[in-house]
């Protein structure tokens, strides 16, 4: 039986945001194309019984859970300094740098494989827009990851680029776009409720919020860039907060949207003049400010 091992640490943590939708999906895809005589193995770390429940339920497939007795916390500063490592890794698929990343035999134990995941650069290119200790971790890991991994994914060539003047990743280093999720899927009478929202017939949606290291104003600024003047993209750019956003505002679900068009900018020799920006005003949901 051939085993591949996937770390599942961010979705054992919250089973919100890019990072665990990132894991739980790819899960889904591995589950779903493993050989006939492969099995996959989640790697969590200590957790409380009910995440592992909740892990099992959105996973159904995985042959086990290898729970950790070190809590999450733990564990970074363990495979943070190699400790902690099991003998035998196997394949492994990191869905984020934390990976138990090691020394191993790459002539006689060609079945110890260890794929590690690198998400952005923001650690070396804006590290002032993270938490010091956080910089730290992700600087020592991908220093592991620089000597020991045997691949490291990143989803853009952009990111590799800025990963190539920090990291001497070689040839190891694979660009693996992120695809929609498979919960993406279009409602019963979407023509209906894009109707009632507002929505003009194509725009571009960004879930990006206003925090710096998400970079929206890029986004916009890059609008009018799609052709020779500005009148080639006249669709406004709608942005929505992430679920987990709303969830701590109280917001029911789908309440808000913002549109808005690209800033003051030139491109080629038209000038963009600027549009206003509109906001649809969002219910009051029960108990919000």
């Amino acid at each position: 039986m051939t085993t591949l091992h996937v770390t599942l640490d961010e979705l054992a943590a919250t089973p919100y945001g890019g990072l665990s939708r990132y894991a739980g999906e790819l899960t889904r895809a591995l589950l779903a194309t493993a050989p006939e005589g492969a099995e996959v193995v989640g790697m969590v770390p200590a957790s409380p019984e009910p995440d592992y429940e909740r892990i099992g339920a959105l996973l159904p497939g995985l042959a086990r859970l290898e729970k950790s007795v070190l809590a999450h916390r733990e564990l970074s500063a363990a495979w943070r300094r190699g400790l902690g490592r099991p003998s035998r890794t196997g394949m492994l698929h990191a869905t984020s740098l934390l990976a138990p990343l090691g020394a191993h035999d790459r002539v006689h134990q060609p079945g110890d494989q260890v794929a590690v995941t690198i998400h952005d650069a923001i650690a070396w290119t804006a590290p002032e827009l993270l938490p010091s200790r956080t910089v730290s971790w992700q600087h020592a890991m991908a220093a592991r990851a620089e000597r020991f991994a045997d691949a490291v994914v990143v989803p853009s060539h952009a990111v590799a680029a800025e990963l190539a003047e920090h990291l001497d990743l070689g040839d190891r280093i694979r660009v693996i776009p992120g695809a929609p999720s498979s919960g993406l899927i279009p409602p019963r009478g979407a023509g209906r409720r894009a109707a009632e929202l507002g929505l003009p017939e194509q725009y571009l949606l960004t879930v990006a919020g206003t925090e710096p290291k998400k970079n929206l104003a890029a986004l916009l600024d890059a609008l009018p860039s799609r052709g020779s003047s500005c009148r080639s993209w006249s669709s406004p750019t709608m942005r929505m907060p992430s679920p987990s956003w709303q969830r701590r505002r109280g917001w029911p679900r789908g309440a808000w949207w913002r549109s808005a068009h690209s800033p003051t900018r030139t491109s080629g020799s038209s000038t963009c003049a600027p549009t206003p920006t509109c906001s649809r005003a969002r219910p009051k949901a029960s108990g919000s400010r």
